[in-house]
C-alpha cells in the first residue's frame, strides 16, 4: 500500500474494499475533470487498474491537472 492512501476524501481503504473505495471513486473524479479514463479491471492481472488517454494538449493538461490535485489530497487530507 502507499503511504497516504489509506485515506482519500474521507474514504477508508483496506485490502478487502480497495476497488470499491479507491478505484471506483478515482475513476469517477478523473472523468468529471475531463481526463478520459477507462477502467480495465476486466482484463487479465488487472484488477482495480484504470487506463488514462492523454493524446492532446488538452487532455494531458486536463491529467496532469487532476494528479496534481489528488496527490495535494493525499499529502494534505482534510479529516
Amino acid at each position: 500500500m502507499v503511504s497516504g492512501f489509506e485515506r482519500l476524501e474521507g474514504i477508508l481503504r483496506t485490502p478487502l474494499n480497495q476497488y470499491d473505495s479507491l478505484v471506483r471513486p478515482l475513476h469517477k473524479w478523473l472523468l468529471d475533470r475531463g481526463v478520459l479514463v477507462r477502467d480495465v479491471s476486466t482484463g487479465p492481472g488487472l484488477t482495480g487498474w484504470l487506463r488514462v488517454n492523454a493524446g492532446t494538449e488538452s487532455e494531458t493538461t486536463a491529467f496532469l491537472e487532476a494528479v496534481t490535485d489528488v496527490v495535494q489530497l493525499v499529502i494534505s487530507p482534510s479529516g
